[in-house]
């Protein structure tokens, strides 16, 4: 608390003394974290914020200095290095922070020199690679980046590429695809954004780039392993390699063939790859039979050897014949296929659901997404997933009750808002009970599901089915809710107006505040990188302005209504031939009537 009282007080000079203190203190003892009655801070979390305070003080050399005593020690810290490269560029230029990293990266792999080979790291390693793509799209400002290289780095527009700084980029590609291809199976996920670099190069650059990766595919296939070896009695560790180096090859080629349009010949067949996945298979069962015969091993509940092979065919499929009946078909088939081998792996099931969306059987994807046990803050960023094909295959009853999941989770979450911000003030974290308030104020208040959801209320109410009345006899249609032309409308309308200003219920998209706001005012918590598996065929997710304004319609068209509805009871009908005088509520409805109106049309 201290320290963040003087870092909010602009006193950072004071704040780097005091964790230098801490950090003199806790070397002198030979510890790794503070001493008792001292901020609990381990050595390296003292180092990373003293980084931070030298960054915001203009001291970048002295923060590259600290960052260099950080990559010595932890070197497979992607953050660190992209930090450090930012620091250097942000004291000289671009060119000196270039040649100087390339100087620290080579004097940490020299002291790697005699390390095992599995436990090569891969940031000085994938640092190569960023060194090479800064000549071609600048340095990015990082510095408060996250350990995974696929955040850290950005996607650049498709334009046009040097030549030569193309060449020396697509070197380094498969110089690190060489070395960890086999090694990783994030390997892929590390060069993806640099192969988005590569995306305006010529067509020399990327035809090599596909054959290369052609050339490692057909050198780990399982047929080409068999008849090198004479037999399938190779180790279980040796086999998993090459059908790791196997996927990458795959989805390289992917990539390189989506960057260069419509390319289908250059692809490999779909049936080789449930080939391949069949051969795999076996790998899984061997694993399974090895964990039952060990105590000490755990049964994999996530993904099994393989099963990204289903994911590439069904992508291709989906990418070749995206109307074929009969292709969409197969590819549901070989996604039934992956679940049943592999029931814990959401991919599977997420990519199944895209199927059966496009087979109009919507009912399968709503089944495989129960499955999922999609729960608790997870229904606020994964239900983006199933809540459109519900509403496109029929499912009005499912619509409703997933979107008013969200809608309860958003409720009970501003009621513990309160109670874990006291506890934590109790406990005297008061950091924390500041994060809890900026989450709920920031974050949930303004999520973007929680309009989207209320929005979806509000357009399937009227069409949902409550069940039955006596003997089995189903009740009709909008027999609870909606605006339908019966008699129960002016409650309804009543009813709803008292909603609006519940920010947790439905009717509140119908208030000016939330017509008027902009898209900016809302967040998106949605978890786009549950779709980052797919490469060719990419996932159909409606944009934030699309829901936004979608949202709005929905707001403009259901508030028209309920003013007709109200504006219809306030009218009284002739009397003995004489039109009745107007009434004082009869006028105020009909003027939001035609403030409704011009707004909606406005918009």
């Amino acid at each position: 608390v201290f320290l963040e009282t003087l870092k909010r007080q602009g006193k950072l000079e004071e704040s780097l003394q005091l964790l230098q203190t801490l950090e003199d203190v806790t070397l002198s003892t030979k510890s790794t974290m503070a001493q008792p009655g001292t901020i609990p801070l381990s050595i390296r979390q003292i180092r990373e914020l003293k980084a931070e305070l030298l960054i915001q003080m203009d001291r970048h050399n002295d923060a590259a200095e600290m960052y260099e005593v950080l990559i010595t020690e932890y070197v497979d810290q992607w953050s660190y290095w992209i930090a450090y490269l930012d620091c250097i560029n942000q004291s000289s230029h671009a060119e000196e922070a270039v040649s100087r990293t390339e100087e620290l990266r080579t004097k940490v792999v020299d002291s790697l020199s005699d390390a095992p080979s599995n436990s090569i790291p891969r940031g000085p390693h994938l640092l190569s690679v960023e060194l090479a793509a800064v000549g071609i799209r600048g340095i990015v400002n990082t510095a408060t980046s996250s350990s995974s290289p696929e955040i850290t780095t950005t996607t650049v527009a498709a334009q046009e590429v040097d030549e030569e700084k193309a060449i020396a980029l697509q070197k380094e590609i498969r110089a690190y695809g060489e070395l960890f291809s086999t090694r990783a199976s994030c390997a892929f996920s590390d060069l993806f954004p640099y192969l988005e670099v590569l995306s305006g190069a010529s067509k020399d650059v990327l035809l090599s780039l596909l054959e290369w990766s052609n050339s490692i595919r057909s050198e780990l296939c399982s047929e080409k392993y068999a008849q090198a070896d004479g037999s399938d009695d190779a180790s279980l560790k040796e086999r998993k390699a090459r059908l790791r180096g196997y996927i990458f090859a795959v989805k390289v080629s992917y990539k390189v063939v989506e960057m260069l349009g419509s390319n289908e010949d250059d692809l490999v067949g779909w049936q080789e790859l449930a080939t391949e996945w069949k051969v795999a298979t076996a790998l899984s069962s061997t694993a399974k039979e090895e964990s039952e015969n060990s105590e000490n091993s755990e049964v994999q509940k996530e993904n099994q050897p393989g099963d990204d092979l289903i994911l590439l065919a069904v992508q291709q499929l989906l990418f070749r014949f995206p109307k074929d009946k009969a292709m969409l078909v197969v590819a549901a088939t070989l996604a039934e296929a992956g679940i049943e081998h592999s029931p814990y792996n959401a991919y599977l099931k997420i990519t199944a659901m895209d199927v059966y969306s496009r087979c109009n059987a919507t009912s399968r994807a709503w089944e495989l997404y129960q499955k999922m046990t999609i729960k608790h803050i997870q229904l606020d960023s994964c239900s983006y997933l199933i809540l459109p094909l519900l509403v496109d295959g029929g499912l009005y009853n499912e619509s409703v009750l997933e979107s008013n999941h969200v809608v309860k989770l958003h409720g009970s979450t501003a009621k513990d808002t309160g109670e874990y911000m006291a506890r934590a003030m109790e406990q005297g974290t008061l950091s924390k009970a500041n994060e809890f308030l900026l989450f709920q104020r920031e974050r949930m208040n303004t999520s973007l599901s929680l309009l989207d959801a209320k929005g979806r209320i509000m357009d399937c109410a009227p069409l949902v089915h409550f069940g039955t009345k006596t003997r089995g006899a189903p009740k009709p249609i909008a027999a609870q809710h909606g605006i339908v032309g019966a008699e129960t409308d002016l409650e309804r309308a009543a009813n709803m107006v008292k909603e609006t200003h519940n920010h947790y219920g439905a009717p509140s998209i119908l208030t000016s505040p939330v017509l008027s706001r902009s898209v900016d005012h809302y967040r998106d918590n949605r978890d786009l990188t549950i779709i980052s598996h797919q490469i060719l065929n990419q996932n159909r997710i409606v944009s934030k302005d699309q829901i936004v304004s979608e949202s709005k319609r929905r707001g403009h068209v259901h508030g028209f209504l309920i003013r007709s509805v109200l504006c219809v009871d306030a009218c009284k009908g002739p009397k003995k031939g004489k039109v009745q005088k107007s009434s004082d509520t009869l006028k105020d409805r009909c003027n939001s009537l035609i403030d409704a109106a011009n707004s909606a049309e406005t918009f």
